[in-house]
């Protein structure tokens, strides 16, 4: 199978996992630290930028339904949908809303209960972040790798030991 940045077709579970895995920066944040800042910015903007796209332009949501009432980004007049907004209702656009809001929330309570369940690799990570500001691919799969191997070791050495 192609990665999933190779491939033009992605199902409506793949775009849903997609959405939570762009809001668990979110979701790691108010875990950790217990506050939101303004770090979040970009991860927020690229949510909403694809939870629009997920009910706006595939179809793919209950409140809007299938239909399309958001054009391409490449067809957008100076940074708003206002050639394809103009035309619908006030009652579509307050579905599409809605259904942005509940795309994004829901993706940030799946993103929390994963990061919760894994709260130790979540710790691992940050203080890695916190040493060396940036961690690449093969560092991140070394630390997670470390850490599943000595969970391994705990979980089947006799207890007392």
């Amino acid at each position: 199978m192609l990665p999933r940045s190779d491939r033009s077709v992605l199902t409506r579970q793949e775009l849903l996992d997609e959405l939570a895995i762009v809001m668990a920066g979110v979701a790691a944040e108010e875990l950790v630290t217990g506050v939101s800042s303004t770090i979040s910015e970009s991860d927020v903007e690229m949510a909403t930028d694809m939870a629009r796209r997920f009910a706006g332009r595939y179809g793919m949501s209950e409140q809007v339904g299938r239909m399309r009432v958001v054009k391409r980004e490449e067809e957008v007049f100076l940074g708003r949908d206002y050639l394809t907004t103009q035309s619908l209702s006030s009652r579509t656009l307050e579905d599409l809303d809605a259904a942005v809001r509940q795309l994004i929330e829901t993706a940030e309570g799946r993103a929390l209960q994963i990061l919760q369940r894994r709260k130790g690799n979540l710790e691992a990570v940050a203080g890695a972040l916190l040493e060396r500001e940036t961690i690449v691919q093969p560092e991140l799969d070394r630390l997670l790798a470390a850490r599943a191997g000595a969970a391994r070791r705990a979980a089947a050495s006799p207890r007392g030991t």
